[in-house]
């Protein structure tokens, strides 16, 4: 039952099992009612992000089983959260000192029925999974012949006078101060298992996922503003008499403003997600201009096919920029490709038939602690999860240790 009582503290609402399934999977009745919350108590809203942030800080993977589990597992967080939450904000030094906890309760989380397939399923060979660390590498802004890196996520603001303010994502403390020439074609790139946010001259906003390039002027001049993407962005376009074109090698999208995800991997189905108004898609492949409204999404068949549109949920393709993705009956290696990009990682398979076989429903959120996701593959896998120093191990019930990498 849903109670009326307002909640004071981050702390209450994670005590709370309503809060929890409203946070893990969330229904019409849950939305309905914290919705009704957040508007009767403004205030609230701060204790519901602080409460999200913790979640997403120590726990990885957050999902919701079959219905018949639900309360189990609830229960279950509930008492975690009981024995290492204190009475009133969630503190840095206690996320750390229980971060093991809320880790473990986390890959309880991970995929639907997981429970009950690993206790009934028959025994199967060992699955091996390797995980190897690659080299970091750093964003690159790249103007006029020179380059300045970074080696963290950052947010990028140009002014119509060509100056750059670069600031940390997580502080939002200025880093540095730059000036780019006017006439100059500039370039971001954001490498594997990085991020970054950057707002261009005419007040458009845009989030660069993982393993992207955006090519930029300093100023945009003649009859429209064009930009070209290689890899994935979220954009909020500041509305102008003048288009706004984002081109990838295969297509390109038109629009005058509004808000919409474009998904340009090489080698991956491409696509383009629309939140709001309308936006043409073009190919030179492809004779007719493919026309999206709000909450439909183009696919793009790189051969020359015609594009293929339908209705669908906007969320699932632009959460990550929010820190999680929606999961829809997702394959399990969808979502370890994706892992590899967002944490710059490789994971390589040995004999996994189980593995492959597998999907996921909820959501996953998307911590910046890594060892959060290896606990979850080792639930995934029936194995445990262990690391000394460098060396990441995954070794199965019998204690056989198998090592992965460094």
């Amino acid at each position: 039952m849903l109670d009326n009582s307002c909640y004071k503290t981050c702390s209450e609402l994670l005590r709370d099992e309503s809060f929890l399934l409203w946070r893990l999977a969330p229904q019409e009745h849950l939305d309905r009612y914290w919705n009704e919350k957040l508007l009767q108590h403004p205030d609230l809203r701060q204790e519901v992000d602080l409460a999200d942030a913790y979640l997403k800080g120590t726990l990885f993977p957050k999902r919701c089983v079959k219905t018949d589990n639900k309360e189990w597992l609830l229960q279950e967080i509930s008492c975690a959260i009981e024995q290492g939450m204190p009475r009133g904000r969630p503190k840095k030094n206690v996320v750390v000192r229980h971060r093991m906890i809320y880790g473990a309760v986390a890959c309880v989380l991970v995929l639907t029925g997981l429970f009950l397939y690993r206790s009934f399923a028959p025994s199967e060979p060992d699955e091996q999974i390797v995980v190897n660390r690659l080299e970091a590498k750093e964003i690159c802004l790249i103007s006029s012949g020179k380059t300045v890196s970074y080696e963290d996520n950052i947010d990028i603001q140009i002014d119509n006078k060509g100056t750059v303010t670069i600031q940390s994502d997580n502080t939002l403390e200025k880093i540095e101060e730059l000036e780019i020439a006017e006439n100059t074609l500039n370039t971001l790139v954001v490498p594997y298992g990085r991020r970054s946010r950057i707002e261009l001259p005419d007040g458009t906003k845009a989030w660069l996922n993982s393993g992207s390039i955006l090519q930029f002027p300093s100023t945009f001049t003649g009859d429209k503003r064009e930009v070209v993407l290689t890899g994935e962005m979220y954009i909020e376009v500041k509305k102008r008499d003048m288009p706004f074109v984002v081109k990838t090698t295969d297509f390109s999208v038109e629009v005058l403003g509004t808000a919409f995800n474009v998904s340009a991997y090489e080698k991956q189905q491409q696509s383009v997600v629309l939140v709001e108004g309308s936006v043409g898609v073009r190919s030179d492949h492809v004779e007719e201009t493919c026309t999206l409204s709000s909450n439909e999404i183009a696919f793009v068949d790189r051969g020359g096919a015609p594009f293929r549109k339908e209705q669908t949920d906007v969320l699932q393709y632009i959460s990550w920029v929010k820190g999680y993705v929606v999961l829809n009956k997702t394959p399990l290696i969808s979502v370890m490709k994706y892992l590899e990009r967002y944490y710059n990682v490789a994971f390589e398979y040995i004999e996994t038939p189980r593995i492959q076989s597998m999907t996921c429903d909820g959501k996953l959120y998307l911590s910046d602690n890594f060892d959060n996701v290896m606990r979850a593959i080792g639930i995934l896998t029936d194995t445990e999860y262990s690391k000394e120093n460098n060396s990441i191990y995954i070794y199965n019930r019998q204690n056989m240790w198998l090592p992965l990498g460094k």
